[in-house]
């Protein structure tokens, strides 16, 4: 998976809201947690859509 950011990580985190925000897909599919964009399940991305 290539993450886009708005910070110069290398293709790494750690990532920030702004990064996941700043993304061209506006992060859907993925969530923050501890700094690292984690894919959701298709089923939990559903979730969180409705």
């Amino acid at each position: 998976m290539s993450i886009a950011s708005t910070h110069d990580h290398g293709g790494f985190g750690p990532y920030t809201i702004e990064d996941l925000h700043a993304r061209e897909d506006d992060g859907k599919g993925l969530e923050l947690e501890d700094g690292w964009l984690i894919e959701l399940s298709p089923s939990a991305a559903t979730a969180y859509a409705s």
